[in-house]
């Protein structure tokens, strides 16, 4: 091919990391693209240090939704050492629900 009658967008993508961000990423490029993803991995199994976490992942998912929202809040400002953007971590802990279940409809369970 030249450079003229190749098409703008590429047609591989690769990730790189098999945890969660990485999953999502992989998942999310192969569901809204019509490229190739190859996910590689350097552990034998996919997680990531998300995998690692021995009380779990990090999401506001309860019945007392504000409660779980102002806990998850507190405890990745307080476990962040006083450098978390306040900003950023609101944004995560209100997002964190619905990627727990973007997961899900891939037959990941978190919960």
């Amino acid at each position: 091919h030249t450079a003229m009658s190749r098409p703008n967008r590429p047609r591989h993508v690769v990730v790189v990391g098999g945890g969660l961000a990485g999953l999502c990423a992989t998942l999310e490029a192969r569901r809204t693209t019509d490229v190739q993803v190859v996910l590689i991995e350097k552990n034998e199994k996919l997680g990531g240090n998300s995998a690692m976490a021995t009380d779990g992942i990090n999401a506001a998912v309860d019945k007392d939704q504000d409660n779980a929202a102002d806990a998850m809040m507190r405890d990745t400002l307080l476990c962040g050492g006083g450098i978390g953007d306040e900003e950023l971590v609101r944004k995560l802990v209100s997002e964190s629900e619905e990627a727990i279940e973007f997961l899900a409809k891939f037959g990941i369970e978190l919960r």
